[in-house]
């Protein structure tokens, strides 16, 4: 099979590792294609050309207008002639709009919005009440998969190596988070939320880049703010409790990440988390409760257990991507 795969984004973060992983499980079998914004180049730590495997073919395009981009992904897209074209975010969906004989697939990252996938042949939905939103509005086929966990956790070295790095005590209680800093995750929040619990022996460190990073970190000195991490998974399993206080999560493939690494997640009561916690059996609160968050985090502080055990079946690569050819192959027959 022919695939091709449409991602017009600048920087890697969850996205992104998802389109990875899924093309470099599906390019063992078949002849996939990637087409990247020409932002998403470059010798940056979160540029994400770099992170596609060389058995699959990347194709640049970029304009200075929109349309004028939209139009160079569709001639593109003809001259490799795929048998499916799977489209990932805004951008990549609205740049496929006209095209036939080829079927149209795009997974649902954020949700269903009729300007971006109302010409699509199939929509992958990350949770089960993302299928039940996009049935009322829409006629393409719809599938709930989950979304994946890859490769094996950081171990206790690689935690302990990176807490010495960045000047943490072992025994220290890290409160942490990972993703890009923007309004929607709410980190402000987070950090007025959790002011009262902080102190030496009582970090909150925040990974990641964003608009409002440089805001953030001069504003409260006490915050740790190391920046884009290369190794999430050994932050991650340094964390003592990972923390996600955002008002939208579709699904929250870092949730699966700290699942992984055996920490303790507490987070806000949004759609991905609240199907997450079902699955895996974490807390999730109210999202405009701090004082119930606040005690959630208080009850970890006081039981001071390090590891906790997940039962990840179903979560695997190979078993969700033999899921999505499903998809394709199921959209090819019509």
């Amino acid at each position: 099979m022919r695939i091709v795969h449409v991602l017009l984004t600048k920087r890697f973060a969850g996205t992104e590792r998802h389109v990875v992983d899924l093309v470099s499980e599906q390019a063992k079998t078949h002849d996939v294609h990637v087409i990247l914004h020409a932002k998403g180049y470059g010798s940056r730590v979160d540029a994400v050309a770099r992170r596609f495997p060389t058995n699959v073919t990347l194709h640049k395009v970029g304009r200075p207008i929109r349309q004028w981009t939209f139009a160079q992904v569709r001639h593109v897209i003809g001259k490799i002639n795929p048998d499916v074209v799977h489209c990932h975010l805004k951008a990549a969906c609205k740049s496929v709009k006209g095209l036939r004989n080829v079927a149209r697939i795009a997974t649902l990252h954020i949700d269903y919005d009729a300007a971006q996938h109302a010409h699509m042949d199939a929509l992958i939905c990350l949770t089960p009440q993302q299928q039940v939103r996009a049935q009322a509005v829409s006629q393409a086929k719809l599938v709930h998969i989950d979304n994946w966990v890859t490769g094996e956790p950081a171990n206790s070295a690689d935690a302990e190596a990176i807490r010495r790095q960045h000047g943490f005590d072992k025994d220290a209680f890290i409160i942490g988070t990972v993703g890009r800093i923007e309004a929607s995750k709410r980190h402000r929040w987070l950090i007025e939320t959790l002011q009262p619990l902080l102190s030496d022996a009582v970090k909150l460190v925040i990974i990641g880049e964003g608009r409002l990073r440089a805001e953030l970190e001069q504003a409260y000195p006490e915050v740790y703010f190391p920046g884009y991490s290369d190794t999430p998974k050994a932050w991650l399993k340094s964390f003592d409790v990972f923390v996600n206080v955002a008002d939208f999560e579709p699904f929250g493939l870092v949730f699966l990440e700290a699942a992984q690494a055996g920490t303790d997640i507490v987070a806000t009561q949004t759609e991905g988390a609240s199907h997450l916690s079902q699955l895996l059996g974490f807390e999730v609160v109210p999202i405009d409760n701090p004082e119930a968050f606040r005690q959630a985090i208080s009850s970890l502080l006081d039981a001071k257990q390090k590891t906790r055990s997940y039962d990840l079946t179903g979560f695997d690569l190979a078993g969700q991507s033999a899921k999505v050819e499903q998809v394709y192959s199921a959209c090819l027959q019509e």
